[in-house]
Parts: structure tokens; sequence; C-alpha cells
């Protein structure tokens, strides 16, 4: 209720407002709180880590960018560690986990993904083919483990701090694994939206827009079938050649013909993604709940112009959450296009391959810095299928073939092996302990992620009215009771694991091999 709110939202200490703001890096707006966490000591380094930690022989080192926050640190507080994500390490990455330090003395620590960012190991070389093969999830955990024993190294009183690290998405995967492979290193792992079934683990190619709608007919009784009834309005003036009618409906730079696939994926992309970063305050779209916002958007046409500006306003609501795009909407060969053929990878392009020239695509694909090595990742290590149809009438069909078609294009010569398939059983026996998995009903993704528990300290929550990696992002002021609820029980397992910690922890780490 009310007191779990006020604890999130005033838990942190006063400052001066007027000046706080302008001391953060930041790339959501939450001024309620962001205000507040400007003020924290966010300070900033670099460490030397091995290009290749697997071998005995490589000794070459590169600069590896960190930040931390010494601000909330008691004498036997525990490091509070952020793993990855897969871009540059923004100064929130850290701050997020203030409110918890604040209560448990923590000391805050992040480092930055190698290949993004400052943490380049090849410099400006670093993207060219033969210098991406250190860009491995086994080197990146090896980085992170490194950090810690850095750390401790540097500062005397964090010796005898135990570590828990937090991570989301792909990070919350980091995060687990982290956990499970360094149990030595890490007391504990708090996994957001982790992604642990990969290609492979027996989880439906349709997963994802089947999910993702699922949200809009779980939202009242109406709006699922009016989203679905607009797409089956658009797909049938596509079939039909409409093509002028359906750019003047939805303000497109570019007419559809020879392009509705491409089109209608673009379009359903954005509507995942509208339930998928739905949060009680303005994130990535700058409104608040803006699932609730498309569905009354929905609710209230009345006419197939009206079900068209209802998409139409949809698709800008998602693509256009910068401000930058003002006359139409571009969607293909250009930013917004490329925002949603590049945003989760590779895995947005052999769902339509049927009728996409793939190879054009993957002459696009590898363009910006943060590009580049998620794409490799991709098509190395890292992979799901985002496919299926829902009631996005469009059914975007997964051919893995087509996919390494792409990568073999973007990277000659690589190798599509998942890592760790199959990490996780389908029965609750684990070889491991002290993972709390995190989902939310409201993330198309969540398909791939745990939702069992696994034993008495492998858990797995998944929130009502929660979006991707809600619990280790900043906290929103009026978020649902639930979500507030599960950052304070997070904080109390934490509290668990640090008293085992300390019955268990007599200052030789190998005790700790099977803690």
């Amino acid at each position: 209720g009310d007191g779990l709110r006020k604890e999130v939202v005033y838990g942190l200490r006063e400052v001066d407002v007027s000046t706080a703001c302008v001391m953060m890096r930041v790339y959501l707006v939450f001024p309620w709180l962001l205000c507040t966490i400007g003020a924290l000591d966010v300070q900033s380094g670099f460490k030397n880590s091995l290009v290749d930690p697997s071998s005995s022989v490589d000794q070459r080192i590169f600069p590896h960018f960190f930040f931390y926050i010494p601000d909330y640190f008691k004498p036997g507080g525990p490091i509070l560690l952020t793993a990855g994500p897969e871009r540059s390490l923004y100064t929130t990455d850290a701050a997020s986990l203030a409110w918890h330090a604040h209560d448990l003395g923590g000391y805050i620590v992040a480092l930055e993904h190698r290949y993004y960012g400052k943490s380049l190991p090849f410099g400006d070389a670093s993207y060219e083919l033969q210098n991406l093969v250190h860009l491995k999830i086994d080197n990146v955990l090896a980085d992170l483990a490194a950090f810690v024993q850095y750390l401790k190294q540097e500062n005397p009183s964090l010796r005898n701090s135990p570590v828990f690290v937090f991570g989301g998405s792909y990070g919350g995967f980091l995060s687990a694994m982290l956990r499970i492979k360094y149990p030595n290193v890490v007391a504990g792992s708090i996994a957001s939206s982790a992604p642990m079934f990969l290609l492979g683990s027996g989880v439906s190619d349709s997963s994802w827009f089947d999910t993702a709608s699922d949200s809009y007919l779980a939202h009242d009784k109406t709006c699922g079938s009016q989203v679905e009834a607009a797409f089956s309005l658009l797909w049938s003036d596509l079939l039909q050649g409409n093509n002028d009618k359906v750019q003047t409906a939805l303000n497109l730079c570019t007419s559809p013909k020879n392009k509705k696939q491409l089109l209608l994926r673009f379009i359903k992309t954005a509507f995942a993604s509208i339930t998928q970063f739905s949060y009680a305050c303005p994130k990535l779209m700058k409104v608040e709940w803006p699932v609730d916002l498309t569905c009354e958007r929905f609710n209230g046409a009345k006419s197939a112009s009206e079900l068209y500006q209802a998409v139409s306003d949809s698709v800008w609501l998602y693509y256009n959450s910068t401000g930058e795009l003002h006359s139409c909407l571009p969607f293909e060969g250009s930013a917004a296009a490329k925002m949603e053929s590049l945003a989760a990878g590779p895995s947005s392009f052999p769902s339509s391959v049927s009728s996409i020239d793939l190879l054009e695509l993957a002459a696009v694909s590898p363009v910006g810095l943060d590009t580049v090595p998620w794409h490799y990742t991709c098509c190395t290590e890292f992979f799901h299928p985002v496919s299926g149809k829902g009631i996005f009438v469009f059914d975007n069909i997964f051919n893995e073939t087509a996919l390494r078609m792409y990568c073999q294009t973007a990277f000659p010569g690589t190798q599509l092996r998942i890592y760790q398939t199959g990490m996780l059983p389908t029965d609750t026996s684990v070889t491991f302990s002290n993972v709390l998995f995190s989902s939310g009903m409201l993330e198309p993704g969540r398909g791939y992620m745990p939702h069992t528990n696994y034993s008495e300290t492998v858990t797995s929550f998944v929130v009502e009215r929660a979006g991707h990696t809600f619990d280790v992002m900043i906290p929103c002021k009026n978020e649902p009771p639930a979500l507030a609820s599960l950052r304070l029980y997070e904080r109390e397992v934490i509290r668990g694991w640090m008293d085992k910690w300390a019955v268990d922890w007599n200052g030789n780490v190998s005790t700790l091999e099977s803690y």
C-alpha cells in the first residue's frame, strides 16, 4: 500500500533539486527521482582487462570503463554490481540501485560491456571481423569476475563484502550466469527479464507476438478485438493494392507497394514494444502506461478511418519517441526503420524472409557503433526468435536457415552456437543457488524467461502490470503495489543471502565453491 510506495519514493536522502539534475547524463526522464539520485557521488574510472581472459599466453589488455557510487557504503555492506547491458554504460545503470544501497549500506558499481562505449579492446579497429573473436559471453563473465577481484584489491574496505549482481534482459541473463559460473565470486543474482531459454530450448517460435497479443486481449473486453480488426483492415487493403490509401492513412514517407510484409512487421513491432515498455511513469515513450493510451485510442475508434488513425498514433508513439520525425513515418531505409530491424539483433529478419531480400537487409545491418557487437553476439551465441502472429493477422514465420544466411553475410566464417542451451531444466532440480528471476506480464518475451521455482533459493516471479526489466530500473512514483512489494522482497532476499554469506565465509573463498 502507501507505506511501500513511500519507501520507494522517499527512501533516498533529500537534496537541492535545483542543481542535482545537471549532474547526471540520462536517457530516460524521471524528474521526481532522477533529480534526487543526481546528487549522488557518481564516479568513474578505467581498469585494465585482458583481451582474452581464457588464454594463459595472451596478456594483451585494454582500458575497461566503469562507474561506482560509494555514498551509502558501510563496512561489511554488500557490493551491488550491474551486469551488462549491450550498449554504452549510462550513469543510471549504476544509480538505479541507489535505493537498495541506501538500505543495505551497499557500494554500487557498474562495468561497461566489452566492445561497447569506451570499452573497445582494439580501439577504432574493434569492429573489424578478426577483432570481434574476443566478443564472447564467457569473456564478458570473466570481465565481471575480474572486476570484483580488482575492486577488493584496490579498496581494502570491500574485501569482506559479499557481491550481488543485478541485470535486466540480456543483462539479466549475464547476471544469472555470473552467479552460476562464479559462485565463489558472486553471492546472489537478481535477474530481471532474463531470456534464459534461447533458440533450441523448446519455446514456441511464435511466442513473442502471441504473448504480445495476450496483453491487449487481457487489457479490457474490447481492446484486443479492436486491434485485430485494425490489422485485418490494413492487411486487406495491402492485399487489394490500396497502397495510396495505406500510405495516406498512416502518413508513410514511401508507398508500401511490394513492401507489405516489411510494413506489417514494422507496425507489429511497435505494438509489441508498446506493451513491453509500459511503465507507471514516462520512460521510453515519454508517457505513462503507453499500453493504456493505445487501448484507449482503439476503444474509441468507431469507423475504419478511426481505426487507421489509432494504428498511426500507436506507431508514431513508439518510433517517434524522440520527437525527431516531423512530416512522415519512414518504414524502410531510415533510422526509424532500422530501430525495428536492429533492436533485437538479427531475430527481426528471418521471420519475413519469404518476401524480403535478406542480403539487402544484411548489407544495411552493421551500422552504428553499438549495432555491430550486438548483432555479432546474436549471430554467434545469443538468439531467440521474434516471431508469431497473434491478433496481428500477418504471421511472421521464423526461418533458421535465413538467420544463418544473414549471419554469414554480415560476419563471414562465424557459427551460431547457442550459449548454454538447456541450462535450466524442465523439472525443479538445479545445481546452483541464490538466483531470483523476475518478469512482467506485459512482456512479449516472457515465454523465454523462467517462471518456475526451481528450489528454495532459485525462484521466479511474474508480476501483473509490469514491463520489461521493471525492477532493476529507477522506480516510478505511482507504480502498482505489486511492483513495489517485489522490490522490497528482493531486498529482504538479499539480506538473507548476506546472512548466509556471513556464516559460511571465513576469509577463504574456496569454501564458497558450493555456496
